[in-house]
């Protein structure tokens, strides 16, 4: 995320009408342009010394929310939404939020400037200050959230959202958007998603798809097919998921399938159907085309597939294995996977299956690539293998600048990174003796949490487009 910048011009209070239900986480290589044939990654890479630079933190300072209703708050709404705004202001990176402890405001201030000294804030050098109010009228809750910036006085960011009371963490995700939007001019990631494969028991052969909030919450399970799911993908406008499947169930099967189905639940459509393994597929950025590897003719390569189903059109025609293709953002250009000079590397080719070119140089075995889905499409991610342990690496699409962003994090082994929709944080799948679980990873370093519970069996993560509004 690019470094937060002070805007003078005060931003006038907006209120936002909630619909319904709202739609619900390394050093630098410094040897030049990368060579043909790089080979293994040296081992200062991988080091526990070293890592990414540290990111600066202002101080940031969210007092509980003032209840502004005749009641007693019997929800606990005055803690819940100041814990979620905390919360999502540590996502960010970009914030530390000062422990609640060391606040000097006495207990009548208000939410509005001129209700409270601005100099209690100063006192414990906080840099931003979050206050907000709320009232609870029978189902119906309104919040009011303004930021602060504190050595000039000024209200930054200042919303009113009106909903449901169960949709008070909706009301916070929209005001991390907002104001992460006001200090970048880029738009947040709150209130998106992750689909993911998990299976029932560790190792086992069945798998189905789930969603959970970006924070973790409203975990769903989408599908009940009894067999094995793998490799959810999101169409671009978030309505839909697209999967692999295998009948496991019935050993009998041979046929392979491609699913799809509403991220709001339903039944799964079959798209396509074919004695190949599927695997891996992607939606393009204009949702017309899914990209898979199939091995229909042999070994795996790489196709495409209309997202309505019909016959596979075969890309890549080679003795190698290929798969793991992602789409560029202008959709122009797809990275895939490929053993085609001896190890599994990532490679790149025109979306027609032209001009395929190397594309990455380090370490000997790559999966799993992703690329940021930003208008500047600058930044691929990878898992690599060195040692026997999967680290993430991020890179520039031609294969320079290439970054270890996982190092001397001791995450364990990570794979199948998946970038956020801003392409500043990846979702990544984790596996150690506890099992496979979730975590989310600013690509910075700046912020991380767990996702999903440790002993989960977790995997194939794939992080949702912008959901809220």
């Amino acid at each position: 995320m690019k470094p937060f910048r002070l805007l003078c011009a005060v931003v006038a209070t907006v209120v936002t009408v909630l619909g319904g239900s709202a739609l619900f986480a390394g050093l630098t290589d410094n040897q030049g342009s990368p060579q043909p044939g790089g080979g293994n990654l040296a081992v200062d890479i991988f080091g526990s010394s070293g890592g990414l630079p540290m990111v600066r933190k202002d101080p940031i300072a969210v007092p509980l929310f003032i209840n502004k209703g005749p009641g007693a708050d019997q929800l606990g709404l005055s803690q819940k939404l100041a814990d979620q705004v905390s919360e999502d202001m540590k996502m960010t990176g970009r914030f530390e939020v000062i422990d609640r402890a060391l606040y000097v405001e006495g207990p009548n201030a208000g939410a509005a400037k001129g209700q409270f000294d601005f100099g209690d804030w100063s006192a414990i050098s906080a840099e931003y200050l979050i206050k907000g109010e709320f009232t609870v009228d029978k189902d119906s809750l309104t919040t009011s959230i303004r930021l602060y910036h504190v050595p000039t006085k000024k209200m930054l960011v200042g919303k009113q959202y009106i909903g449901k009371v169960d949709d008070w963490y909706v009301m916070v995700h929209k005001f991390g958007n907002d104001v992460v939007y006001e200090l970048t001019r880029e738009k947040g990631i709150f209130g998106t998603k992750i689909a993911f494969v998990s299976a029932p028991i560790y190792g086992g052969d069945l798998a189905e798809i789930y969603v959970v909030d970006v924070d973790g919450r409203n975990l769903k399970r989408l599908t009940f097919m009894g067999g094995k799911a793998k490799d959810p993908t999101w169409s671009p406008d978030g309505a839909q998921l697209v999967f692999a499947w295998e009948n496991t169930a019935n050993p009998q099967d041979m046929q392979n399938y491609l699913y799809s189905v509403p991220v709001e639940g339903g039944t799964p459509k079959l798209l396509l159907s074919l004695k190949g393994l599927i695997v891996t597929p992607r939606f393009s950025p204009s949702g017309s085309r899914i990209a898979l590897g199939i091995s229909l003719a042999g070994n795996m390569q790489v196709y495409t597939v209309a997202a309505t189903g019909g016959p596979p059109k075969r890309l890549t025609v080679s003795a190698a294995i290929d798969l793991f293709p992602v789409w560029s953002p202008s959709g122009e250009e797809i990275a895939f996977v490929s053993d085609r000079t001896g190890n599994p590397l990532i490679w790149k080719m025109k979306s027609d299956g032209s001009d395929i070119k190397q594309a990455s140089f380090y370490g000997s075995y790559n999966q799993s690539p992703d690329w940021a889905h930003t208008p500047t499409g600058d930044k691929i991610v990878y898992s690599c293998r060195e040692s026997g342990q999967f680290h993430i690496l991020e890179m520039n699409p031609d294969g320079t600048d290439t970054t270890v962003i996982t190092q001397g994090q001791n995450f364990g082994s990570c794979e199948y990174p998946n970038f956020s929709p801003d392409g500043r944080a990846v979702v990544m799948a984790i596996r150690d003796d506890r099992g496979r679980f979730l975590r989310l990873y600013n690509t910075d370093g700046s912020y991380t949490r767990l996702l999903t519970r440790i002993g989960a069996d977790a995997k194939n993560p794939a992080w949702s487009p912008r959901l809220l509004n």
